[in-house]
């Protein structure tokens, strides 16, 4: 044995500071998160790194977080997740229990997916999914009875059947999880039967059917401004699946537009800020996967919306200039002025 450091010292609990959970960074250093304050003499806020080549720590890594973590994984690319027993990620007024920790940028963010539970353990799936165990019912809006899985970077959840985490009325939290090379995953918890299954407190957890993937991939559109543009992913697999489109990598509301939670994404009254980049999020009991992305393109010179670029549009773009029709404003600089001429004929003779 020998020392790393001063080790942890201090602790929001009686029975003193404790490292609860460990793992590794792809370069070799070590995660270390538990429930203490400060790490070989420097505050630290139950989060700290340690090198293990060198003796050195380096800490805090991260901003201090106000409660204890239970456990951490870390995923292929070198973020870190992390989850905890206080709704506290990212820090400094978060509301989420899963926080996703950059070592690079030194920056934590939150998963936000639930608030209430406790994270007992965190598993890597092949695929890059999180399955997250503890005392959560919920996470995501999906029904996960202590144990489910989460896209990391699409905060879109799944359940695993129906969940380990209860037992008659009483619940029975999962404490430990592990991911074996084939996918399936090993828990462990205080459960005593899982779904008929009498399993005693750990038992093997083998998905149905591989996650789904995508068919056919969503193809880059071209519209004119006022005008309709439409994506269409195909999803394979086991089914039934959800849609979430994103814009620019951010959930699109489907509660403003409902198509975004179907397998073809319409936008209506296009404008030049819907110019941007489309991806869409499938999932099903088995997984998640992120289709392609699908850039959409405007073409502001086609003024009459009929497919093509023609003198009529010239025609009708000048009928709208001299009757101070709002469209006119070509160049989106809040006035109708002999610059919009020039800047419409501009992107006529550029073909948009």
């Amino acid at each position: 044995w020998s020392a790393m450091g001063s080790g942890v010292i201090g602790s929001s609990s009686p029975s003193g500071p404790t490292v609860y959970a460990m793992a590794m960074l792809p370069g070799g250093d070590v995660i270390i998160a538990g429930d203490f304050f400060s790490a070989n003499g420097v505050g630290a806020g139950s989060f700290a790194r340690y090198n293990p080549t060198t003796g050195a720590w380096i800490s805090p890594a991260g901003p201090g977080l106000s409660t204890y973590i239970s456990a951490v994984a870390v995923l292929s690319g070198g973020d870190v997740i992390a989850g905890g027993t206080a709704p506290v990620f990212p820090p400094g007024g978060g509301q989420d229990l899963l926080g996703r920790y950059n070592p690079t940028t030194n920056v934590w963010t939150g998963l936000g997916v639930f608030t209430s539970g406790i994270v007992g353990g965190l598993a890597i799936l092949p695929s890059g999914d999180v399955v997250v165990g503890g005392s959560l019912t919920t996470a995501g809006g999906v029904t996960v009875n202590g144990i489910g899985r989460c896209n990391p970077n699409t905060d879109v959840w799944t359940g695993l059947g129906s969940g380990a985490g209860f037992t008659g009325s009483v619940p029975s939290p999962t404490y430990a999880l592990f991911a074996l090379p084939s996918g399936d995953v090993i828990a462990s918890g205080g459960w005593t039967s899982v779904g008929g299954v009498t399993l005693n407190g750990i038992g093997r957890y083998t998905f149905g059917s591989p996650a789904p993937s995508i068919a056919g991939q969503p193809s880059a559109p071209s519209a004119c401004v006022s005008g309709v543009a439409s994506f269409t992913v195909v999803a394979a697999g086991a089914g039934p699946f959800t849609y979430q489109w994103r814009k620019n990598g951010t959930p699109i509301n489907t509660a403003t537009n409902p198509s975004a939670a179907t397998a073809t994404l319409s936008l209506t009254s296009v404008q030049p800020s819907d110019a941007a980049s489309y991806d869409c999020v499938v999932s099903d009991a088995c997984g998640s996967v992120t289709s392609n992305a699908a850039a959409l393109s405007i073409c502001a010179a086609d003024f009459n919306c009929s497919g093509s670029l023609t003198v009529n549009d010239i025609f009708d773009f000048l009928a709208a200039w001299f009757a101070q029709d709002p469209r006119a404003d070509f160049n989106g600089m809040n006035g109708i002025t002999p610059q919009d001429i020039f800047d419409f004929l501009n992107a006529w003779f550029a073909g948009c």
